[in-house]
């Protein structure tokens, strides 16, 4: 016990009569601001506020981006999957037209190899009528010279 008078002799602050000592907090209580103590609040919330609209613009512009990237994404999947669906697409070929002139039918056959055949439809009146600069693809001429010459017998003139 003598220690705890010791303590408290050290600690000992002018205090009124009826009352003891009992021991140092720390605790909060609400004053008034100065003048200079509103004043630098003042600067720091017009800065907090200034850089709150700075973010919320970064934001709004990411946010644009970030749409962008979606809707190309959204538009990419929408093809994909119509694709998927049909199971089929448009492509561009290069090809050899052909007249079939046993079946009489046009037909699109790949230029280059496997050389597959792509398209195939009936000839129209026009298409049938043939032209007389035509010559059959497995008709090779005999010689350069009568490559123009066209063979025509009596009973066709």
């Amino acid at each position: 016990m003598s220690q705890e008078i010791a303590i408290i002799a050290t600690n000992a602050r002018p205090i009124g009569p009826n009352m003891t000592y009992v021991r140092e907090e720390t605790i909060t209580i609400s004053e008034p601001l100065t003048d200079a103590e509103r004043l630098e609040y003042g600067q720091e919330m017009a800065d907090a506020l200034a850089k709150i609209e700075e973010y919320e613009a970064a934001l709004d512009a990411e946010r644009k981006h970030y749409k962008r990237l979606i809707e190309t994404q959204e538009k990419i999947a929408q093809t994909a999957s119509k694709r998927y669906r049909d199971g089929k697409e448009e492509r561009e070929a290069h090809c050899d037209l052909l007249k079939d002139w046993d079946k009489c039918e046009m037909v699109w056959v790949e230029s280059a190899e496997p050389y597959r055949e792509v398209l195939r439809r009936p000839m129209t009146a026009e298409e049938r009528q043939g032209s007389f600069l035509e010559k059959p693809v497995s008709v090779s001429p005999s010689s350069p010279d009568d490559d123009d010459v066209i063979d025509v017998t009596s009973e066709e003139q």
